[in-house]
């Protein structure tokens, strides 16, 4: 599953950089509110624009699995050549200022030939699928700068990752990264709760940590229970993980490993909503993780 899990993410965390016209006014330098700040030399923005799924303003909270466009409006102070200019485009995200999760040095590095399209806007697009436990904080590191000549704009943007409000995560004793939904037919976060009986969907819980150690190993139970309005189980299960109740997982694995539950559909009428519990437990104490929510099964 590690290696699965990781695919996933790094397929998510992808950034695109595009080219749009629009128009001209003046150029941002500090957000006192949110923490972001801007510096240009040679280069100036009029305003950088956050949006979520169509959703824009000054919000830097994200939903874990929320796709975030940065838009930087009216750039200019480029050096023109024929009629052109060549741009180029940095973003790093950063973990509580240490760990650096996400890099791309230059994403124009294929526009080689320039653009001529004036005024300029410039966009960079990442996907949340960052960890929100243990009190994580980040910084998004993007710089814009001219390939043919001196001129630089850079912008920090400090923001934070939130749970789902799809799932109630509620921990007694256990850590978490994060907990979430993943479609694995759409191949993405699952941040509705409406989807399709076509769909299949995996629950993953990331970087668990605080089991109680018994000669080096952890035992934990993971218990699922899916049923509709009238309380008809659809899926049951009292341990998922009862193939290692005997031997244990190594407690230095435990964090690196995600545990998940896959829930798939037969198509048919199902009496929605339907309710959702999933229960990570230790073995050997008090502590767990119970993960609740309603769907509705189309």
């Amino acid at each position: 599953m590690d290696k699965m899990n990781r695919t996933i993410i790094y397929s998510a965390t992808t950034v695109i950089a595009l080219l749009n016209g629009c128009s001209f006014q003046q150029s941002v330098e500090k957000d006192l509110i949110t923490g972001a700040f801007s510096r240009g030399e040679g280069i100036s923005c009029e305003e950088v624009h956050i949006d979520t799924g169509g959703r824009t303003g000054k919000e830097l909270a994200f939903v874990y699995g929320e796709k975030v466009n940065i838009l930087f409006e009216n750039v200019r102070g480029f050096t023109e050549q024929n009629g052109k200019v060549f741009p180029g485009l940095s973003i790093h995200v950063v973990e509580n200022g240490q760990d650096t999760l996400l890099a791309y040095p230059d994403l124009f590095e294929a526009i080689g030939e320039g653009t001529d399209l004036s005024p300029l806007q410039m966009q960079a697009n990442f996907t949340a699928v960052l960890p929100y436990g243990n009190k994580k904080d980040y910084k998004a590191y993007i710089k814009i700068w001219d390939k043919k000549g001196t001129g630089t704009f850079s912008y920090e943007m400090p923001f934070t990752v939130m749970e789902s409000k799809l799932l109630d995560v509620r921990s007694s004793g256990l850590e978490y990264g994060a907990v979430y939904l993943w479609n694995l037919t759409r191949n993405e976060v699952v941040l509705d709760s409406v989807f399709s009986q076509k769909d299949s969907l995996i629950l993953i819980i990331e970087g668990t940590e605080g089991f109680r150690e018994v000669g080096d190993k952890v035992y934990p139970e993971l218990s699922v229970a899916l049923s509709d309005r009238a309380g008809r189980a659809l899926l049951s299960n009292p341990n998922l993980l009862g193939h290692v109740q005997l031997k244990g997982i190594p407690s230095d694995d435990i964090a690196r490993e995600d545990l998940f539950v896959k829930l798939g559909f037969t198509e048919g009428h199902i009496d929605n909503p339907c309710r959702l519990k999933v229960v990570l437990a230790d073995s050997n104490s008090e502590k767990k993780i119970e993960v609740s929510g309603e769907l509705y099964i189309q």
